[in-house]
């Protein structure tokens, strides 16, 4: 099953994303130290191409493990929104007059309808009709697999109403309330939080365009400065400035997509998608038009000081 993989992929890979990012960038810094073109006190490489490498790579790990991971927290969020209706299917049959095992059979017959949880409980009712497992043994089997504490609860339901007996159905009618309480006011809380996105891009637009001004205009301007006959770009490192601001949209990007995980998902590793998306954005932007050839038609804007793109021989 892929809930499996996902599962088993996401609990304990997750943050090893991470780690490599972190030894990728250390990786190029010391590549960048060996060809001197790493800028005091800038502790990164201040160099084109190892910039826009890290940048590609890392989004590239970002996307592929965000994807999983962004999976993988949608089948947990099936798990709850499917809770309500299986256990209501469950009251109706058992209110049709089938036992516990019977409304069980009912559910695996119709598991497509409950996604992931629809399939858990299948595979369950198959360990009871061929392994000869008690329905018990069976869910307790099936919650070794997905140790997860939301499918624990909705597995401790069942076996609590398997153990009711006659009070089952009482069991599962107050469930069925909880979790469709629950599915309302996880909806109300996805619907008012989605409204960080636009803060959060929001934010990120500005400082690329701080970035571009800075680099862009406000910097070339600086070369052609003279006070008093003399140059005073002696005193401004166009270089360590620019590269400053790549570096810092290279953490801003990886730290809004952690953070919009957190919030939306309760879980920051489900944002590694939209940390990849916006480390993929911002290398594009920094590569092509902060730091690379491109000029925006602005008022004073000019290419970058040549050194910028070449790197430092």
């Amino acid at each position: 099953m892929r809930f499996e993989f996902y599962y088993r992929f996401s609990e304990r890979y997750t943050y090893l994303t991470i780690f490599i990012i972190i030894l990728i960038v250390a990786v190029s810094t010391v590549i960048a130290i060996i060809r001197r073109t790493i800028i005091p006190p800038l502790p990164l490489p201040a160099d084109y191409m190892l910039a826009v490498l890290d940048g590609g790579v890392s989004s590239a790990i970002l996307l592929a493990t965000g994807y999983i991971v962004y999976t993988y927290v949608k089948f947990l969020e099936s798990i709850i929104d499917n809770a309500p209706r299986l256990l209501d299917d469950m009251v109706s049959a058992m209110k049709s007059g089938a036992n516990f095992l019977e409304a069980l059979r009912t559910i695996a017959r119709l598991s497509n309808r409950y996604g992931v949880l629809g399939h858990i409980l299948k595979d369950a009712y198959a360990r009871i009709k061929v392994a000869g497992m008690s329905p018990s043994h069976a869910l307790e089997a099936a919650l070794r697999e997905f140790p997860h504490p939301q499918l624990n609860r909705i597995i401790h339901i069942l076996m609590e109403a398997y153990y009711a007996g006659p009070q089952a159905l009482n069991v599962l009618e107050v469930a069925t309330n909880y979790y469709t309480r629950v599915r309302v006011v996880r909806e109300r809380y996805k619907t008012l939080v989605r409204t960080y996105i636009p803060i959060f891009m929001l934010s990120y637009a500005m400082f690329v365009l701080l970035s571009y001004l800075m680099v862009k205009v406000f910097l070339p301007g600086f070369v052609q400065l003279r006070i008093g006959g003399l140059e005073i770009m002696p005193t401004v490192n166009i270089k360590l400035i620019s590269y400053s601001f790549y570096w810092l949209g290279f953490i801003l990007a990886i730290g809004i997509g952690l953070m919009y995980g957190k919030i939306v998902w309760l879980k920051a590793s489900a944002g590694f998608l939209y940390a990849g998306l916006m480390l993929l954005l911002n290398t594009v932007i920094y590569a092509l038009f902060i730091l690379g050839p491109f000029v925006l038609p602005l008022p004073g804007a000019a290419p970058p000081v040549p050194p910028l793109t070449a790197g430092t021989p």
